[in-house]
C-alpha cells in the first residue's frame, strides 16, 4: 500500500522563534538606519526634509484634515492652524504663521489658545523620535513670541 505524500510541514517551534527573532531583528536595523544620528534631530530632518518641503505638506495635511487653508481659519471646535501647530509640537510651522499674520492668542469654542494645547509631556513618533521641537521649547516660543 503506497503511503499518501505529505507536503511541507509547518516549521517546528525552534524554527519558529528563529523567525520571530530574525523579523525583529530585522525592523530593529530599518528603524536605525531611519531615524539614527543626533538624539536631537528632528524627524523632518531624519526623513531628509527641507523646511520648505515639510510646511508645505504640513499646510498641505491642514487643509485636508481640518478644511483649514489660511492662517486665521477656524475649524468645527474653533481651533486655527496655530492651534494644531501648537499640539504637534513644531516651531517653524509656528514662525511660518506668525510671519502670515496668524493670532497667536486666537481662543477655541473651550476658552483654550495654542499654548493651552501644547503637550503636557513630550510627544514621540516611530521610533520613539521626539516629535519635532518637544513640548518646552514651544512653550518658550510662544510665550516669547506673544503668544502666551
Amino acid at each position: 500500500m503506497a503511503q499518501a505524500r505529505k507536503g511541507p510541514s509547518a516549521p517546528s517551534g525552534g524554527n519558529q522563534k528563529t523567525i520571530v527573532l530574525l523579523a525583529v531583528a530585522a525592523l530593529l536595523v530599518l528603524g536605525w538606519f531611519l531615524f539614527r544620528g543626533d538624539s536631537t534631530q528632528s524627524l523632518q530632518d531624519s526623513m531628509n526634509m527641507t523646511p520648505e518641503r515639510s510646511l508645505q505638506d504640513w499646510y498641505g495635511m491642514a487643509r485636508t484634515r481640518w478644511g483649514l487653508s489660511g492662517p486665521s481659519d477656524k475649524d468645527a471646535q474653533g481651533r486655527t492652524m496655530a492651534h494644531y501647530a501648537a499640539i504637534d509640537c513644531i516651531i517653524d510651522v509656528l514662525n511660518d504663521l506668525k510671519g502670515r499674520g496668524a493670532d497667536l492668542m486666537a481662543v477655541d469654542h473651550e476658552g483654550r489658545t495654542p499654548f493651552d494645547l501644547v503637550p503636557a509631556a513630550p510627544r514621540y513618533g516611530p521610533g520613539g523620535v521626539p516629535l519635532p521641537d518637544g513640548n518646552e521649547p514651544v512653550r518658550e516660543w510662544l510665550a516669547a513670541n506673544g503668544g502666551r
